[in-house]
C-alpha cells in the first residue's frame, strides 16, 4: 500500500468519523428541554470500555485505534478481539488528540463506528475494503513475521539436544 493511498484513506476515514460527533452536553441539555428524549441520531462511540462492549456485542461496524497511546498495555489486544469477533479495525497514527477533538475532549485512545446514515453506507464500505487489505487480512503475514524468525542461543542448543 502506497503512502499517498494511506494518506487518503486516513483522511476519510477522519472526515466519516467527525460527520457523526457525539452530541455536547449543551445539545444534550437543549434537546431535552424541547422534549426530545432519543438521542440526535448515529454517532461513534468512544472510549476503550464502551468500544469493547460494541466489539463483544458485535455492534462495531468498525473499530479505529490511535497509534499514541501511552501505556500500549491499554489498546494492545483490541486488534486480536477485532479479529476473534470479525469485526474491521484500523490503527492510525498520531491521532489520539485529533480523537479526542472528535468526542469534544482531550483525547480518546479508541473510536467504534456502530451505526451511520443510509448515505454513508457506502463510504463505509469501501473504508472497511481498503482498511482490511491493511489490517484484519494480513494479521497471519504479520504475526509470522514478528520477531524476525530468529531462535535463541538457548534454544537452538535445546533443539539441537533433543535432536539428537
Amino acid at each position: 500500500v502506497s503512502t499517498q493511498s494511506t494518506w487518503a484513506t486516513e483522511k476519510e476515514l477522519l472526515r466519516l468519523l467527525a460527520a457523526y460527533k457525539p452530541e455536547t452536553a449543551k445539545e444534550r441539555i437543549e434537546r431535552r428541554k424541547e422534549g426530545k428524549t432519543a438521542a440526535a441520531g448515529p454517532a461513534v462511540t468512544y472510549g476503550i470500555q464502551e468500544v469493547t462492549k460494541a466489539i463483544e456485542k458485535k455492534t462495531a461496524k468498525l473499530v479505529v485505534i490511535a497509534s499514541d497511546v501511552e501505556p500500549l498495555e491499554l489498546v494492545i489486544w483490541l486488534p486480536a478481539l477485532c479479529r476473534a469477533q470479525g469485526v474491521p479495525y484500523a490503527i492510525v497514527h498520531n491521532s489520539k488528540s485529533t480523537f479526542g477533538q472528535i468526542v469534544h475532549g482531550k483525547t480518546a485512545a479508541t473510536l467504534a463506528i456502530t451505526k451511520v446514515n443510509a448515505a454513508d453506507n457506502d463510504k463505509l464500505d469501501r473504508l472497511v475494503e481498503s482498511l482490511n487489505g491493511r489490517f484484519l487480512n494480513r494479521f497471519d503475514e504479520i504475526r509470522r513475521t514478528w520477531g524476525g524468525l530468529k531462535l535463541g542461543t538457548r534454544t537452538v542448543a535445546k533443539l539441537n539436544k533433543r535432536n539428537k
